[in-house]
């Protein structure tokens, strides 16, 4: 499921603007907007892609829930869906 911000952050990066610029503005907008209109607090294609590239790596559940700071319950589903 996407986001209105993580639309636009695929949008931005496809029209060139440098991906780091665009996560850290968009960043701070969701930030602003969370909770007051339909904006998820975390954007959760990046969040998805930093617990796949550290269960890729070999890191267990918790030591990588710890690290995008949410809970095992919510790493598993992650990890289920490339097994």
């Amino acid at each position: 499921m996407s986001d209105p911000l993580s639309d636009a952050l695929r949008e931005l990066i496809r029209a060139g603007v440098d991906p780091g610029l665009c996560r850290r503005v968009l960043g701070q907008v969701r930030a602003r907007w969370v909770g007051q209109c339909y904006i998820l607090a975390v954007d959760l294609e990046l969040r998805n892609a930093k617990i796949q590239a550290a269960l890729d790596a070999g890191e267990p559940l918790a030591k990588v829930a710890k690290r995008v700071q949410a809970s095992v319950r919510t790493v598993w589903p992650v990890r289920r869906e490339w097994l």
